[in-house]
């Protein structure tokens, strides 16, 4: 093997990892709005879709943000569910500022805003699922439409 065949496949094994990642934050996401009844529900659960979409990924996502947050908070406050971290939804419009900002040329700003960004995605990530999980668990809703995936 070649020298430079080890960093081949860790790059390899690297992207396999971030479109999984990507796949599961999809569904994720998507399964979010799905908990929400389409009264309350500010985007169909399919416009998630449209982050697949390079460059338009980056604006998309502030909307995906906004979209899920605003959906799930309305069904919470429906069914009583108390919001312990209401800010929880600024890790998101955290996370979509950094991707946007990590467009810079430096390459050690370029790493230091990537590895802050996937912290507060992270975060944004466990929010959102934390509280759509409090939402389905309540009493009451009228009933959300099936989840996919």
């Amino acid at each position: 093997m070649h020298d430079n065949s080890a960093f081949l496949i860790l790059g390899g094994l690297f992207a396999l990892a971030c479109l999984i990642a990507s796949l599961l934050y999809l569904a994720s996401m998507s399964k979010c709005l799905a908990a929400v009844p389409k009264p309350r529900r500010v985007m169909s659960q399919w416009w998630v879709l449209l982050l697949l979409v390079p460059f338009l990924s980056l604006i998309w996502q502030f909307v995906v943000v906004h979209a899920v947050s605003k959906s799930l908070m309305a069904e919470a406050r429906e069914r009583g569910v108390v919001i312990i971290s209401p800010k929880g939804r600024w890790f998101g419009f955290g996370y979509s500022a950094i991707a946007v900002a990590a467009l810079v040329p430096v390459q050690v700003l370029r790493l230091l805003l990537g590895l802050g960004g996937l912290v507060l995605w992270g975060f944004w990530w466990q929010w959102a699922v934390n509280l759509r999980k409090a939402v389905e668990q309540a009493p009451g809703g009228e009933g959300a439409d099936a989840a996919i995936a």
